[in-house]
């Protein structure tokens, strides 16, 4: 699920990013007009232009969402980091099983799909899938520190049966390729998750079975 992950502000500012862009476009183009073509205007001509005006600044603002602000340092402007690609790692729980004994890490996998604008999540591990529900990127100015959160739930075959868990994580993102942090689910059961991303793609796999097999070494899933 794709949620809007922008703060108020941030949408505020788009609005008037795209509502102006057009008013300039649209005055520009009559001023050229006006210098070069001697046009006659009409209400119609003039309302045409303003349409091709908006549909302009709208292509623009797509392309700007989709791949346009990942490009050099916009996203340290912008406050926005990329965090698109596939993530591997290890989740440490406190969870205790029926004998009461802990239980060893769990290798775990982020798909993170994001534009400017959304942001999912998808992760997996070898016997549970899950998805986020509602996502965002929180920064703070005085400390440049941001922080992924994130609301999901876990769906877990269990005795011939799927049970669903819902929970709560706040990961540091800490650098462009690593993220650390802690989690909290209904199981109840509570724990840290360290995640480095090993591609920057999130289209080549689907399942936990697809990035084993790529990164089958247990090596490869170390995170410091």
């Amino acid at each position: 699920m794709e949620n809007l992950t922008l703060t108020s502000k941030e949408l505020g500012l788009l609005v008037k990013f795209i509502f102006w862009s057009t008013v300039i476009i649209f005055i520009s183009w009559v001023g050229v007009q006006i210098a070069f073509h001697n046009v006659d205007f009409t209400w119609q001509r003039l309302l045409s232009m303003m349409s091709t005006s908006l549909a302009l600044t709208s292509g623009f603002f797509l392309i700007f969402c989709k791949w346009g602000w990942k490009i050099s340092v916009l996203p340290s402007l912008l406050g926005r980091p990329v965090l698109e690609g596939i993530w591997i790692g290890e989740l440490v729980s406190n969870y205790r099983d029926s004998s009461g004994e802990s239980i060893p890490p769990i290798k775990m996998v982020f798909v993170i799909r994001q534009t400017y604008l959304t942001l999912s999540i998808q992760s997996f591990s070898a016997v549970q899938s899950g998805s986020s529900e509602v996502e965002a990127i929180l920064s703070n100015p005085k400390t440049g520190s941001l922080r992924l959160t994130y609301i999901f739930e876990l769906r877990n075959p269990y005795m011939g049966e799927v049970r669903l868990i819902k929970g709560v994580g706040d990961l540091s993102v800490v650098s462009k390729s690593l993220l650390k942090g802690g989690y909290w689910t209904s199981s109840p059961s509570n724990g840290e998750l360290k995640l480095k991303r090993v591609s920057n793609t999130s289209k080549s796999f689907t399942s936990f079975d697809d990035v084993r097999a790529r990164w089958s070494s247990d090596r490869d899933w170390e995170v410091t």
